[in-house]
């Protein structure tokens, strides 16, 4: 059996673009050229988004300052083993010194004038990260001339050097932020938050649900048929403010991978714009859109294709969270937007793949069952 490690390898090996080859092709087998089961289409579709979290905690600001401030003594500890020292305390004290303020903090927000007492620690932790980020700079200009005397290969000293710079360049942003919102009391647009120091094409996705108003990842719009396959999906890089723009970007891809656009598209109301709408309407699409209106939506409910439709798109909520729990999980697990979105296409190839071997083996029941005699044989 191979590793851990090796499974991991493996699972990044192939490009994206091979394996959004590999959805193309797939599709063509099962439902162009009918290669495994008769009948399968995939004109009839029902769409819903999703939220592809990514693996951060909560972003809160005062924590940013203090993962900062971690990575940066972290990395002065790894340099000052190999004997390259710039006059500076123990890390440990520094370290000591943060998680200190970090409590401090904690409880000021149990306090009568808890306003006043947390832009007090913020001072305090604003003039401690510039002391930590100064020794970081000297370390790091050190360790960049110095580093090929030490006991690190190439591959590990790059990894260090790369690790502080970053660290060191997005701090005064951090520090910025944390000023306006906490002495400042000012807000920051969602498009210039920092939310995490180590992850890239991470937004806040308003979903206004009970369990999580606002997510923090990217945005996932997933094209289920008939039967259960999945035929497409779109993985938002930037941040959208509507899941309903998210359509006609999916319909040019599917169109170019079947040669004609879909028989029908059913969506919840999220979806319904007057620019979708329209767009159905030019492409000839049957619109089964959940209008926002609900004088409309009763007006639709009397054709018993719509309401048919709108019956069978209640089993889409459970393929999503099937596909996230148990095809996805790697993706939540994953640093970056291209490692997730390599694992999301991984995770909907083997999902596809699993769902036609169950297809086959019920198909093969059923003729067991109407050739018993045969069967044995």
């Amino acid at each position: 059996m191979p590793s851990r490690s090796q499974l991991h390898k493996y699972s990044i090996r192939v490009a994206n673009e091979d394996l959004a080859k590999l959805l193309v092709q797939f599709n063509e087998l099962l439902f162009t050229k009918q290669s495994f089961i008769d009948g399968l289409g995939a004109g009839d579709l029902y769409l819903d988004s999703t939220c592809i979290k990514a693996n951060m905690r909560y972003p809160v600001d005062w924590l940013l300052i203090r993962d900062g401030c971690r990575t940066m003594l972290k990395a002065i500890t790894l340099i000052r083993k190999t004997a390259l020292k710039c006059r500076m305390k123990d890390p440990k004290y520094f370290q000591s010194k943060i998680n200190g303020l970090c409590i401090k903090m904690a409880a000021a927000n149990r306090k009568r004038d808890k306003g006043k007492a947390r832009k007090s620690v913020l001072r305090e932790m604003k003039k401690l990260e510039k002391i930590i980020r100064d020794h970081a700079k000297n370390h790091l200009s050190d360790f960049k001339d110095n580093w090929s005397q030490t006991f690190y290969t190439k591959g590990r000293a790059n990894v260090i050097i790369h690790r502080l710079r970053k660290t060191i360049e997005i701090m005064p942003t951090v520090i910025y932020q944390a000023h306006e919102r906490i002495i400042g009391g000012r807000l920051i647009a969602n498009a210039d938050k920092i939310l995490s120091l180590y992850q890239k094409d991470v937004h806040v996705i308003t979903r206004r649900k009970s369990e999580a108003h606002n997510e923090f990842g990217s945005q996932l719009l997933i094209a289920e048929q008939e039967d259960g396959f999945i035929v497409g999906f779109v993985f938002e890089k930037e941040q959208i403010s509507n899941e309903g723009k998210m359509l006609p970007d999916f319909l040019e891809d599917y169109e170019k991978q079947f040669g004609k656009a879909p028989e029908s598209i059913c969506t919840d109301r999220g979806f319904s714009s007057a620019t979708n709408l329209d767009l159905l309407q030019e492409k000839n699409i049957y619109n089964a859109i959940c209008p926002k209106s609900p004088i409309e939506l009763q007006e639709k409910m009397q054709d018993p294709v719509f309401r048919k439709k709108l019956k069978r798109r209640g089993p889409n909520e459970g393929r999503i969270g099937i596909i996230k729990n148990n095809f996805m999980s790697s993706a939540l697990k994953a640093y970056s937007y291209e490692r997730r979105h390599k694992s999301v296409h991984w995770g909907i190839l083997t999902h596809n793949l699993v769902k036609l071997a169950r297809l086959l083996v019920e198909q093969e029941k059923e003729e067991q069952k109407k050739n018993p005699v045969k069967a044995l044989a």
